[in-house]
């Protein structure tokens, strides 16, 4: 192994590191706002339901192409939008209810960590040009 290779696994590995804990964070948090939830529906006090965002407009041929989003706010915005996506999904639904393209990287990994954790499964796997289908579990 070179000197070049061992530094490149290293920065990987790092890179590894840091998207997990934010994936961790991102779920801690939505598990944290599914607690107060509960608790606040527990205690009978009145609870407000955030508001879905409107549908973003259609970027101009100008605009620079936006900063790329962490995983840990890719995780977020996933998670919430799995209510309101059709029966069955794909990627593109994914994109259209959370209003921009996630990584496709980092999305994937997401969808394969949710259909583990049984919260997804795979309706259609996906072939070629064909999208995989998902389903709530």
């Amino acid at each position: 192994m070179t000197r070049n290779e061992y530094e490149a696994r290293k920065r990987r590995l790092e890179e590894d590191l840091r998207s997990g804990m934010e994936l961790l964070e991102a779920a801690f948090q939505t598990q944290f706002r599914a607690l107060e939830m509960v608790w606040m529906g527990a205690s009978g006090e009145p609870i407000s339901m955030p508001q879905a965002a409107p549908a973003p407009a259609a970027p101009s041929p100008e605009a620079k192409r936006p900063a790329r989003r962490s995983v840990g706010e890719i995780y977020t915005a996933l998670v919430t939008a799995l209510p309101s996506l059709p029966e069955t999904f794909d990627r593109g639904d994914i994109c259209r209810a959370i209003g921009y393209q996630p990584d496709r990287v980092a999305l994937y990994r997401l969808l394969r960590d949710l259909v583990r954790d049984r919260t997804l499964r795979i309706e259609i796997r996906g072939e070629g040009r064909k999208a995989t289908k998902y389903r709530r579990a």
